[in-house]
């Protein structure tokens, strides 16, 4: 088997991408999924499977970023900070394909309370990699439903402090 292994300082985890043959050597699934999958390795001739762990794969593709009609939210816990990351994707044949690349950092939790508050160009690297504006949209709902309730206190803040 060839693996090509990738380190991602940005998300700290290694992502093993896995060569076409490989992943349809290890599909244990019926006929028909075989065949949707099949069919959809050969209408995108540059899509990409990852792998994040060892029963995990997904598939990640540039040619489906202006497609994208969903988005799914993820918040990971790195260095004390908790993350907010967009990974948008289209259905096709029932199937998941991610864009590429296949996640966004949009924004982090509040750490002294309820919801979330976003970067300030989250915008910026979706609309670069041609994100649809739908799921650009999604993206603003979830801040929109997610406010953050209370902001941070200041840098150094002193709760004893007299004013």
């Amino acid at each position: 088997m060839c693996y090509i292994i990738i380190y991602s300082r940005k998300l700290e985890y290694i992502n093993i991408v896995i060569t076409r043959q490989d992943y349809i050597d290890s599909l244990l699934l019926d006929k028909a999924t075989i065949e949707k999958h099949l069919a959809l390795l050969s209408a995108y001739p540059y899509i990409q499977v990852s792998q994040i762990e060892c029963d995990k794969s997904f598939f990640y593709c540039k040619e489906v970023n202006s497609l994208t009609v969903n988005v799914y939210m993820q918040e990971i816990l790195m260095q004390n900070e908790r993350l907010v990351f967009a990974n948008p994707y289209a259905l096709i044949e029932g199937i998941q394909v991610y864009s590429d690349p296949y996640f966004f950092e949009v924004g982090f939790s509040n750490f002294y309370g309820e919801g979330c508050f976003k970067n300030p160009d989250w915008k910026n690297d979706l609309v670069i990699n041609n994100i649809s504006s739908t799921t650009i949209a999604l993206i603003e709902q979830y801040f929109i439903d997610n406010k953050a309730t209370y902001h941070r206190p200041p840098l150094f803040f002193d709760p004893l402090r007299k004013k």
